[in-house]
């Protein structure tokens, strides 16, 4: 009788619920790497309303199962639904677990926002319903920096510190220079991306192309502009912003490459992809002091004192008109982005579900 090898579930949850952002690349760089692995023992649980502009159907050549047909707000409120067999592994992209009993659940936590009073209303208490949930019911709990571990076990005491370990995400080659490096820009875009609301600091960057005449603001992502927005944003002046809400990561690699610098004030985050990307791509980057921030660009950005105001930000936007400064931050970037590799990432993701395997069944779990 052939011995029943142990399966290895992932899902594409996150891809419903983002048509692109930074926890979508990073899982997709991670399919990616299954997609060039050995796939016998791999699976791919998929839902019919994936949204995502990413390339997964390029991607993702392995086995396929469907996902329940719930919507999408009750598939992430319960647990998966799909009957896993016996003795397996499952990885959701997205804060989903199995109630099976026999089967190992890894989770990934990339902030705790919601439970740091960063994010308020329903939103919040949804999030925390969501992590409280799948923190529970987890076997195996990835962090995505050690900032996120901490937090996490400060506000989750009663949580195995065992069961944890910190991974940073692993970034793909889709971000790169497309100019000589050391080129001095023509442009004068500041680059904005992601989210705006709440502890993301958006107000300082008006600020700052309020002051900074000769420069103007590129947002990308984050959903369509508010009318409180636009109408700040006109009073800075109509011609001296644009907004792009869904770019291809092409594209998103294009704009690193032609703006200034990437302007990222946030005042709290997990890791901070935004960041990591435009070091890729050859951009310099200004930021907060946050403690992700800090933990993951290190000396390779311009950070800001988290309590500072916009006046800090332009200062060090301006520094890199020098060309001496530019070309020194732009190399630190492109050394410290090499260190968060997709290859190093999904070495350590697939290591640390062999631990959690061996240590709930007493058995090897091959991948």
């Amino acid at each position: 009788m052939k011995k029943q090898v142990p399966q290895i579930f992932l899902d594409d949850i996150i891809f419903s619920l983002q048509r692109i952002g930074g926890i979508s690349v990073c899982w997709e760089a991670f399919l990616r790497k299954w997609q060039q692995s050995r796939l016998e023992n791999v699976s791919l649980i998929r839902r019919e309303d994936s949204k995502s502009i990413l390339s997964l159907e390029d991607t993702w050549k392995g086995k396929c199962i469907p996902d329940s047909n719930l919507p999408l707000t009750l598939a992430r409120l319960l647990p998966l639904l799909v009957r896993l067999p016996a003795y397996s592994l499952f990885h959701s992209s997205y804060l989903r677990y199995s109630l099976r009993r026999n089967i190992c659940n890894i989770i990934t936590i990339h902030d705790l926002a919601a439970e740091l009073g960063m994010v308020t209303g329903w939103r919040a208490r949804f999030k925390r319903f969501l992590q409280q949930s799948a923190i529970r019911q987890a076997d195996g709990i990835i962090c995505v920096s050690e900032t996120t571990r901490k937090a996490l076990l400060h506000i989750y005491p009663k949580t195995n510190p065992k069961k944890i370990k910190t991974i940073y995400h692993g970034f793909s080659n889709q971000f790169y220079p497309l100019k000589q490096i050391g080129d001095f820009p023509g442009s004068k875009t500041i680059l904005f991306v992601g989210g705006r609301a709440h502890y993301k600091n958006f107000e300082v960057c008006i600020k700052v192309i309020e002051k900074l005449r000769d420069f103007e603001l590129l947002l990308i992502g984050g959903g369509p502009l508010s009318d409180s927005e636009k109408n700040i944003l006109n009073r800075v002046g109509r011609a001296r912003w644009k907004h792009n809400d869904l770019v291809s990561v092409d594209q998103l690699n294009e704009f690193y490459n032609l703006a200034y610098c990437l302007l990222y004030p946030s005042l709290y985050e997990g890791f901070g992809m935004p960041v990591i990307e435009a070091m890729k791509a050859g951009c310099p980057v200004v930021c907060a002091g946050n403690e992700a921030l800090k933990e993951v660009a290190g000396d390779a950005a311009l950070i800001v004192d988290r309590d500072s105001n916009h006046l800090s930000y332009i200062e060090a936007i301006l520094s890199l008109d020098s060309k001496p400064v530019r070309e020194a931050m732009i190399q630190k970037g492109l050394k410290k982005a090499g260190e968060y590799s997709i290859n190093k990432n999904f070495e350590e993701t697939v290591g640390f579900y062999k631990e959690v395997f061996r240590k709930k069944f007493g058995r090897e779990l091959e991948a």
